[in-house]
C-alpha cells in the first residue's frame, strides 16, 4: 500500500502508526535506490501495489454532499448537540489520515472529525 504524502511529518507519523509492519518504510523517490524499488515493484508480479489517491477532490466533496447529506444530518442529530436550524449551515471537508477517509464537519464555531465509515452506517 502506497499512500503520498507532501507533509514529511504527516508521512513519519503514519510509519510510526504502522511500526509493528516489516514491510513499512518511507521512500524517497527523488533518491535513486527508492525510486528505482518502486519502478521493480510496479514492473514484476512479486508485489500487489495499492495507491491511496484523490485526483478530484472537488468531485469527491461534491459527490459526499450528494449522497450523504442525510446519513450526515442523522450522525449529527444522534451524536451532538447541535441544533441547525434550516437558515444555518453545516459545513463538510474531508481529510484522508493514514488512508482512511474522515469527514469534518463544521457548525459555527465547532468542529468535529468522524470517521466517514461511521457516517455511512446511519
Amino acid at each position: 500500500m502506497f499512500t503520498d504524502y507532501d507533509d514529511p511529518g504527516q508521512a513519519k507519523l503514519h510509519l510510526n502508526a504502522v511500526s509493528h509492519d516489516k514491510y513499512a518504510s518511507l521512500l524517497h523517490l527523488n533518491h535513486q535506490p527508492h525510486y528505482d524499488k518502486v519502478l521493480e515493484m510496479l514492473a514484476g508480479d512479486k508485489y500487489c501495489i495499492y495507491w491511496n489517491v484523490n485526483k478530484q477532490p472537488e468531485k469527491l466533496a461534491q459527490r459526499i454532499e450528494r449522497s450523504y447529506s442525510d446519513h450526515i444530518k442523522r450522525y449529527v442529530q444522534k451524536n451532538t448537540d447541535w441544533r441547525i436550524s434550516g437558515d444555518q449551515t453545516l459545513r463538510t471537508d474531508f481529510d484522508v489520515t493514514f488512508g482512511e477517509l474522515f469527514l469534518i464537519l463544521k457548525f459555527n464555531s465547532r468542529k468535529l472529525r468522524v470517521k466517514f465509515e461511521d457516517i455511512e452506517r446511519i
